[in-house]
């Protein structure tokens, strides 16, 4: 409707389901919606930090916790978990970590990445968003040298000018508030549509 398709569409709605509940409070077995899908924590992490997979970061992709981990061969990972955890993020703190991604064909592959495991502790009031700009922030602030946003990362952001604040040191806090119309917006526009 919103982009003129024309396409049919039936939509089944689902019982028992409200949107305030997160999947093991259904009461049905997990079953990974991907091969990199693999546990529910993973899953409440990825829309935040997962914005992280367009830089040069790896996401724990080709490892068994996939999107709790992040890091590179040259990232410092006792450094980031220390400034990360000064900002007091709401339901997330970071300890570092280090893992070899041992599949292909994922980023570092064989190679030892130091970096962070996210341990979600109120997923109730974690904010991702936050938490995913916050650590774009400071890996460019750690190493701008070998740091790189690739070309998904606008497009993942919604908003151009996304990667030029985190460069240029503006608060994540105050891009929060930046993008707060365009938000508004779009929820404006997704209320016609939502069924639950």
């Amino acid at each position: 409707d919103e982009f003129g398709i024309g396409c049919r569409l039936t939509v089944v709605p689902m019982k028992n389901w409200s949107r305030e509940m997160f999947w093991d409070e259904t009461g049905i077995v997990w079953v990974n919606p991907s091969s990199n899908m693999k546990t529910l924590t993973g899953a409440i992490l990825y829309p935040g930090l997962g914005l992280l997979e367009t830089t040069n970061l790896s996401m724990g992709r080709g490892t068994e916790i996939p999107f709790e981990i992040f890091g590179a061969p040259w990232l410092d990972g006792k450094t980031l978990a220390k400034k990360m955890n000064a900002f007091n993020l709401p339901g997330i703190r970071f300890v570092p970590w280090s893992f070899i991604p041992d599949r292909k064909p994922f980023k570092y592959q064989g190679e030892l990445c130091r970096g962070v495991k996210a341990v979600l502790y109120n997923r109730n009031t974690y904010d991702g968003y936050l938490a995913g700009l916050y650590m774009a922030k400071i890996v460019y602030e750690m190493h701008s040298d070998v740091y790189k946003f690739l070309s998904g990362f606008k497009v993942s952001m919604g908003c151009p000018g996304t990667e030029e604040w985190l460069k240029n040191g503006v608060d994540p806090i105050e891009i929060k508030k930046l993008k707060a119309a365009a938000l508004a917006k779009f929820v404006e526009t997704r209320s016609h549509y939502l069924l639950y």
